[in-house]
């Protein structure tokens, strides 16, 4: 199911250097300082921020990488919150979704977002 997304070409906005595997029925909401993704139905909305630090990281090496997603329940619906780290940057991740099935979907988009920084 999932080799039915496709890679979205990458944009100058905060995501440029993170690879998403999103299929072409998603449309996006550029913010200020995150950008949110809604598929047609709108039972599914993607929430993405990025955090640039500079100097040395205090997060141990590899611990985002050792740190699965949660997902919770709430009035809005579900809610799988993660967070990916590339270079200098943390991926925040919050995808919200209707329909208890698409977990795992979620899940895998999640564990297929990449890391793929701009050559300068």
């Amino acid at each position: 199911m999932f080799s039915l997304f496709r890679k979205r070409k990458k944009d100058a906005g905060p995501l440029s250097n993170w690879q998403l595997p999103l299929d072409a029925s998603y449309k996006s909401i550029l913010n200020q300082d995150s950008v949110q993704y809604v598929n047609e139905s709108g039972s599914r909305v993607l929430y993405f921020s990025v955090l640039t630090f500079s100097g040395s990281s205090l997060l141990p090496d590899g611990i985002l990488k050792k740190m699965a997603p949660t997902v919770t329940l709430d009035d809005g619906g579900w809610h799988l919150k993660g967070a990916k780290q590339g270079a200098n940057e943390i991926l925040n991740c919050v995808f919200t979704f209707t329909n208890k099935g698409d977990e795992a979907v979620m899940r895998e988009l999640f564990d297929n977002i990449v890391y793929v920084p701009i050559s300068s």
